[in-house]
């Protein structure tokens, strides 16, 4: 019923001939019908993108993003990696397995998502003080929360490289990509400071430029 209402609210501003731009922050299972209700929308942006709306005309896909609060504190990286969430997957499984004897290395798993989480200031110290992240699917997609906030506080992520998702999403990014845990292993243990250096150099600039770009695309779209 509550959908129904949204639309037809949606539809008498298509007909009083209003511009209707739509951010949709939902859908991560890609089951909801949308296609309606943005084809009568100006245009609309959507998070957890999918095959449907790589290249639609009216509709971009845009970040996840990072909880709030979440942000870069200026410390000493003395973690190799961190791993933070749910094992709710052999993937995540594997992942530990494989990095398990890098050290230092900070892991806080819970048993489920957003039961009992790291608080906000405690988790931006440590990913500040943290070289590489590494970023395993989420639950039903392969967007987490775990990418941007590894962005935002200047480590390296490492993704798992499932359909080349971030390729298709963020073209020309510089994430490190794996289709195996095993081959995060020799980046993770055996990169040298300088090589670490240049990359979360290049992941911040790349990062920095794409939230400008992301803002400016926004502001001229709503201002046509």
């Amino acid at each position: 019923m509550k959908k129904k209402v949204q639309f037809s609210l949606i539809f008498l501003y298509h007909k009083l001939n209003s511009k209707i731009f739509l951010f949709h922050l939902g859908d991560e299972i890609g089951l909801s019908e949308v296609q309606k209700i943005y084809d009568i929308c100006h245009f609309s942006w959507r998070i957890f993108c999918t095959n449907l709306f790589f290249k639609k005309n009216n509709v971009s896909c845009i970040p996840l993003g990072y909880k709030s609060d979440v942000y870069e504190k200026k410390s000493e990286k003395i973690y190799k990696w961190v791993f933070t969430g749910t094992v709710h997957k052999s993937s995540r499984q594997d992942l530990l397995f494989q990095l398990s004897d890098i050290k230092p290395s900070y892991c806080y798993k819970t048993e489920q998502f957003d039961l009992k989480p790291l608080e906000v200031g405690k988790m931006s110290e440590i990913l500040s003080s943290t070289e590489f992240i590494p970023c395993p699917n989420g639950f039903f997609h392969p967007e987490t929360y775990r990418l941007y906030e590894a962005l935002e506080c200047e480590c390296i992520p490492i993704v798992e490289n499932a359909f080349k998702y971030y390729d298709r999403l963020f073209p020309n990014n510089p994430f490190i990509k794996v289709d195996r845990w095993i081959e995060a292993k020799p980046v993770v243990e055996k990169w040298e400071d300088d090589q670490i250096k240049q990359k979360q150099e290049e992941c911040k600039m790349w990062w920095n430029q794409y939230k400008k770009e992301l803002q400016e695309f926004i502001t001229n779209k709503i201002n046509l």
